[in-house]
């Protein structure tokens, strides 16, 4: 890791952080640091960069929902605080030692639906994947859904406590499992060379652009 992260001072980023989500924060937007690290979680495992102009409205639930600042000084400490944090997550995921902000000092489960609701806000910004990819986000998304959803509740309600821990321990491999499938097909595809199945046009040939020029007269310079 980094020095830069490791000398982050989180517990003072919290503070800073939950401050603005209980001032500003509404019925859709994030409202803990648990649910914010699930959404960058999800961010650092997305099939494509997401950037900070398309995943900072879903912090706080869309573009129309974005507070109405009181000072262009609670803007700055706010922003700051969130891209340290932003910053620590993918540096965690990058080093290979993230581990989900749903365990207690012993060991225990704590807020898992939290960060479970911010993991799939941040899913909600995958936009559309090929099928494959899909079904396997699906299995991996199984027992995160378990915590947020009507059906996954209901599903939980129906579990002993010992199993309800099982359920909340798949999370984090499942996790990791999700960002080296997606990680190891973004390698795949920049390595690929880019082929045309399309004939190469003749100088003399009409111009492949549609032009109704002959291709020395158009795109072959």
């Amino acid at each position: 890791m980094n020095d830069t992260t490791e000398y982050l001072d989180i517990d003072a980023l919290d503070d800073i952080l939950e401050h603005y989500f209980d001032k500003y924060g509404n019925d859709d937007s994030v409202l803990s640091v648990g649910e914010l690290d699930g959404f960058f979680a999800a961010l650092a495992c997305s099939p494509q960069p997401v950037m900070p102009s398309q995943w900072l409205p879903a912090v706080w639930g869309g573009e129309t929902q974005m507070p109405d600042w009181d000072e262009k000084e609670e803007i700055e400490e706010f922003h700051e605080a969130l891209m340290l944090v932003y910053n620590q997550v993918m540096d965690e995921f990058v080093e290979g030692d993230y581990s989900p902000r749903i365990y207690g000092e012993d060991d225990s489960f704590v807020a898992v639906d939290e960060w479970c609701e911010g993991f799939l806000r941040g899913v909600r910004l995958y936009g559309n994947l090929p099928e494959a990819d899909r079904d396997f986000l699906q299995q991996q998304l199984q027992p995160i859904r378990l915590f947020v959803t009507t059906e996954g509740i209901d599903e939980l309600l129906t579990l002993t406590p010992e199993q309800v821990n099982e359920q909340a321990a798949k999370i984090e491999p499942n996790v990791l499992a999700l960002r080296k499938y997606f990680f190891d097909r973004q390698a795949i595809a920049a390595h690929t060379p880019f082929m045309t199945t399309e004939p190469k046009a003749g100088r003399n040939d009409p111009c492949p652009c549609g032009s109704g020029k002959k291709f020395k007269k158009c795109c072959l310079h």
